[in-house]
């Protein structure tokens, strides 16, 4: 397995992520959390496998999950700013565009590039 390009933990802190209940390092499970004035929760999650790399996202508007999607063979996770809008865009060797947005709202977007 390649190294994966993944932010630190401290940078998902100064962004206002914490630690989500999925987080378990000991299995390879690292988690954050994003959660707004409104109650909803934006989850980021990366599993590390023998195979790889797989991210998830998964928004949470009153406790129930609305959005959830996966994407493996990840190469690599960056922080990106588009004037306003703050994503988490997240690489990967199937070259899908997966752009998670945190601020102003939560949206996660899927598509082809």
């Amino acid at each position: 397995m390649s190294d994966v390009d993944i932010p630190e933990e401290l940078e998902f802190f100064l962004r206002e992520f914490g630690l989500s209940n999925k987080h378990n390092p000991s299995e390879g499970v690292i988690s954050y959390i994003k959660q707004f004035n409104t109650g909803n929760k934006l989850i980021f999650s990366y599993e590390i496998s023998s195979t790889g790399y797989y991210v998830s996202a998964e928004i949470e508007i009153n406790n129930e999950k609305i959005s959830h999607v996966c994407i493996d063979e990840v190469s690599s996770v960056t922080f990106q700013s588009w004037g306003d809008e703050k994503i988490i865009r997240v690489y990967s060797k199937s070259y899908h565009d997966f752009r998670i947005h945190y601020l102003p709202k939560a949206r996660i977007f899927y598509g082809e590039e």
